[in-house]
């Protein structure tokens, strides 16, 4: 789409939602007996699931983030005595702790519009995200529409390549939260540790790993900016494909009669496109519809 083109820089963000389990550390080296097959590791918290929606944009901005968790209200309960670094989170509840149509809708009401208003109201905005049903509403939609905001919504199954958060941010910021919280468990002791501590070592993982650096280096390595089709289509995960298969091997049906009947049996294979199963092509096809979409945004 050509008027995508003309969005700037500053205007172009990138949403997505990641899992966070409320205590799971990281795997690393323990003493225990040496008669003992495994050890037994205390890890804090219920292991309930929790989700975040972070946003960043092209020029290293980064959203004040939305956190998900399981139930059916948020209760004072889960926050500590001192908010001051909870300032501006938003917070909210669902049945499983996962997003829903409802909190797509509110997050981009509460969180998003008023918090990317170009000076100039004619600007339009980009917002990059995954294809989710709660992207897809009619209300999800309108609002975007109503507010001048374009929709950009990646391919299925490519996000791990074009999807500037997933690329450079979450990776970081999950081993930061899993470092931290076995730190933690291994100083605490047996008492539970709940969604208080939680928010201490999410805030603490996101300081470290959701910063402006890695925000650019995100939308540089997936080629959303600058734009550059050759970040994606290079990309060993998109350019590597699988070795030739080969058909199951079979008899012969034809033997040599000048060789004695106690020959070896003679075995043929194949591995002719006709015979290749459509796996062989799985990345190929991937680059394909990259590169298509890719049409809309150069």
């Amino acid at each position: 789409m050509p008027a995508i083109r003309l969005v700037k820089q500053k205007n172009r963000y990138n949403v997505d939602e990641v899992g966070m389990i409320e205590g799971i550390g990281m795997n690393g080296l323990f003493l225990g007996h040496r008669d003992k097959k495994s050890v037994l590791i205390r890890q804090p918290g219920s292991r309930s699931w929790i989700t975040i929606l972070e946003c960043i944009s092209a020029t290293g901005k980064v959203l004040r983030p939305t956190v998900i968790f399981k139930g059916k209200t948020v209760q004072q309960q889960h926050f500590p005595e001192d908010l001051d670094f909870l300032v501006n989170w938003e917070f909210a509840c669902s049945e499983k702790g996962w997003t829903s149509n409802k909190l797509a809708l509110i997050w981009l009401r509460k969180v998003f519009i008023p918090s990317t208003q170009p000076e100039n109201k004619n600007e339009r905005r980009l917002l990059i995200l995954d294809g989710h049903g709660s992207h897809t509403t009619e209300e999800f939609l309108w609002e975007c529409y109503d507010n001048n905001i374009y929709l950009l919504f990646l391919p299925a199954h490519a996000s791990h390549v074009l999807q500037p958060l997933d690329v450079a941010v979450f990776g970081p910021l999950k081993r930061a939260y899993r470092r931290y919280l076995s730190d933690l468990a291994s100083l605490a002791d047996s008492s539970h540790i709940g969604k208080i501590t939680f928010l201490y070592t999410y805030d603490k993982a996101r300081r470290e790993a959701i910063t402006k650096s890695n925000a650019l280096a995100g939308f540089k390595a997936s080629g959303l900016w600058p734009v550059n089709l050759a970040k994606v289509l290079m990309n060993p995960m998109v350019t590597e494909t699988p070795s030739p298969a080969v058909t199951a091997i079979s008899p012969a049906k034809e033997q040599d009669s000048s060789l004695p009947e106690d020959s070896p049996v003679v075995y043929t294979a194949s591995a002719s496109s006709g015979d290749c199963p459509s796996d062989c092509y799985a990345r190929s096809d991937r680059q394909t519809v990259i590169q298509e979409d890719w049409k809309s945004i150069r």
